[in-house]
């Protein structure tokens, strides 16, 4: 274990392999280059901070940032200089900066908290989940703008504005929770785009016999109505040709909708892609970003 109280610096293609690093308070772990985290523990305590700079990246590592600490990669480019960078996790009450970069998440398989703000000072920064485990966003008002990808395992929403001000998409076999302290007024305020088989689970809607998912082409809501109470998010283009609206219990009581095929199958196209076939990390480092979602139609 490495106790840093000042400057910690990785060059070229330099790599913190599997060590594990606590930054103090004026403790600072710069990656340059091309250099990566690699597989690291990289703890930044109040005051301290890892910074990723050039076409450096996070690779696979642990990065968690405490109140007060700060992981920021708005000065690097990534690896191919694309604006594509990795971590295997990110987690803790501080501040994670993305500036105007796409930041791939969950290839470590760690089940994690953001409680902290992620931010990307305005530069469209987008967050991607991917991998199998649970990452829950549960900073109100959390200030990234580039939108939210789930790719595969959970995101767990905790609160108002938690996925940034931007759209959230999201693909079979993900599953997005909706928590009841990230509804305003039973109302979702990010606009969601998902594929047949991505699972929709209002958490903290109790499921009632004879639930119901209603989707208003007018104003592009969808409804989920359970009792006596109903939930409201916005549908980004969404076509009800060849799909329903499956409507059914989770596995705590909640209410989960399902986008599910009738006749013909749902597709996502995305810049012309077909995200129902594949959409992977390579699709988005090939081109994929933020400033593309309004390419992000549903059809039949």
């Amino acid at each position: 274990m490495f106790d840093n109280y000042g400057g910690l610096f990785y060059d070229f293609v330099g790599s913190a392999g599997d060590s594990t690093i606590i930054n103090y308070s004026g403790g600072h772990a710069v990656f340059q280059e091309s250099s990566t985290a690699g597989d690291s523990m990289i703890t930044n305590l109040s005051g301290g901070s890892t910074i990723f700079v050039g076409h450096s990246t996070g690779d696979n590592a642990q990065l968690i940032a405490d109140a007060g600490g700060t992981v920021d990669f708005s000065l690097s480019t990534g690896s191919a200089g694309l604006g594509v960078l990795k971590a295997g996790s990110i987690a803790g009450a501080g501040t994670f900066n993305l500036g105007g970069n796409e930041l791939f998440v969950g290839s470590n398989g760690l089940s994690t908290t953001v409680s902290g703000l992620i931010e990307d000072g305005g530069a469209n920064g987008l967050l991607v989940k991917e991998g199998t485990d649970t990452l829950t966003l549960s900073h109100p008002g959390n200030t990234y703008t580039g939108g939210t990808f789930l790719l595969g395992g959970t995101l767990d929403l905790d609160a108002v504005g938690a996925a940034g001000t931007g759209i959230v998409l999201f693909k079979a076999p993900a599953t997005l929770k909706i928590e009841n302290r990230a509804l305003s007024g039973h109302v979702f305020g990010n606009t969601v785009g998902f594929e047949i088989h991505a699972v929709l689970d209002f958490t903290g809607l109790k499921f009632h016999t004879g639930a119901s998912a209603r989707y208003h082409p007018g104003s592009h809501h969808l409804t989920i109505h359970s009792g006596r109470v109903t939930d409201t998010l916005t549908l980004y283009q969404f076509s009800q040709e060849g799909v329903h609206l499956h409507v059914s219990r989770d596995a705590h009581g909640g209410t989960k909708v399902t986008l599910v095929p009738t006749t013909h199958r749902a597709v996502a196209v995305l810049d012309g892609h077909d995200w129902d076939a594949s959409l992977t990390a390579g699709d988005l480092a090939g081109g994929f970003h933020a400033a593309h979602l309004s390419d992000f139609l549903m059809t039949a």
